[in-house]
């Protein structure tokens, strides 16, 4: 029997909804949906709970591990270049431990496809949760940018793209009305679907940096992961010959314009060590082979996944190549204390992406997402 049942989408949800994975822990997202004027559905305990993270994707800091890491320098959404300099070279004197994680994880990932640090030292004063879309996170002092930028340069290269959020590096994450019921970051109202960072673009990312600036008031929402290390050994080995097999058609996101993206193999490289591209809100097969072996691929990322919520001073690392994630429903209230996070992109090399950045910025360009 599939582990896999299918969201309920309140009555009220916009035309063309559709359902995905089931989000995790039905009961509290029934609860949301109430609140939010939605016709919640009976709660359908047919998911699993979600598995524990093992112990290498964990790491808390004390406080005495951060006394000895320079502060920022500059203004991360004026200086960028000054900043990241700063910030690379004051990874040196991060403790040890951090370190060794960090490089360990670039190197060779982990079982779980993510590495949460907790316990940052943080800004003291952060700015309301942002109204309208595309604002930066401006104040008096940048802890979170700078932890971020040093991680992201041990990791390899911060990248933005022009088509998303104005290019911005280091972008808001926050519930925005008018994007309640969509498949966007700016969502809450509806399970965000398991997917791959820019599944569909030529310069995809290596890695993506979430850091939490606030929680959302219920503590409700939870970043949602799923491992290939953990999803293999759920897939026959017909499943994974079909699914390394480029027959997979996915969309360009709407942020980037939208329209018909590339086909694809959803996994590549080492067939016993596989990277993984998965979008389950637009990737479907050309075959009947292929279709089940992606309907196998989904109840495995729903058996095996994961998931925390990204508090305060926490920064959560997503292997872009060996995880997929989501998020789960929560509720906003639009009063700047709803739930705040930091995304920065990272990719292994930055000269790949030359001919398609813009001269002398990180900002991938690139408008051609058929070819990859």
């Amino acid at each position: 029997m599939s582990t896999q049942s299918q969201y309920v989408l309140p009555d009220n949800s916009p035309p063309g909804a559709t359902a995905g994975l089931t989000p995790p822990e039905p009961a509290r997202l029934v609860a949301v949906r109430q609140s939010q004027g939605g016709v919640a559905s009976q709660a359908a305990p047919t998911s699993p709970t979600p598995g524990p993270l093992d112990s290498g994707s964990v790491f808390e800091l004390t406080p005495s591990d951060s006394t000895s890491i320079p502060g920022p320098t500059g203004c991360p959404y004026d200086e960028i270049d000054a900043f990241l300099l700063a910030a690379e070279l004051a990874f040196g004197n991060f403790p040890l431990e951090i370190r060794r994680r960090v490089l360990m994880f670039r190197d060779h990932g982990n079982l779980d496809g993510v590495l949460l640090l907790r316990g940052l030292p943080l800004d003291e004063h952060i700015p309301p949760t942002p109204l309208e879309p595309n604002r930066d996170a401006r104040r008096q002092t940048y802890l979170a940018e700078h932890y971020m930028g040093a991680i992201a340069k041990a990791l390899g290269e911060p990248v933005s793209y022009f088509q998303e959020k104005g290019g911005k590096l280091f972008q808001g994450l926050y519930p925005l009305r008018d994007e309640a019921y969509k498949q966007t970051n700016g969502s809450s109202a509806t399970f965000l679907k398991f997917h791959t960072e820019v599944a569909f673009h030529p310069h995809m990312l290596s890695h993506v940096i979430l850091c939490g600036l606030r929680q959302d008031r219920e503590r409700a929402a939870r970043t949602v992961f799923s491992s290939i290390r953990r999803i293999l050994p759920h897939l026959t080995l017909a499943h994974r010959r079909e699914l390394f097999i480029p027959q997979f058609k996915t969309k360009v996101d709407a942020s980037f314009g939208g329209g018909e993206g590339p086909t694809l193999a959803v996994l590549s490289g080492d067939p016993g060590d596989p990277f993984l591209r998965f979008d389950d809100d637009f990737m479907t097969a050309e075959t009947a082979a292929g279709d089940r072996a992606l309907a196998a691929l989904r109840a495995a990322v729903n058996q095996e996944r994961r998931e925390i919520a990204v508090g305060r001073a926490d920064m959560l690392i997503i292997d872009n190549h060996r995880a997929v994630h989501a998020r789960s429903e929560f509720l906003p209230h639009y009063d700047g204390e709803d739930r705040y996070l930091l995304r920065l992109g990272v990719v292994r090399d930055l000269s790949v992406s030359l001919e398609d950045r813009l001269p002398g910025t990180r900002i991938i360009a690139s408008d051609n997402f058929m070819d990859i």
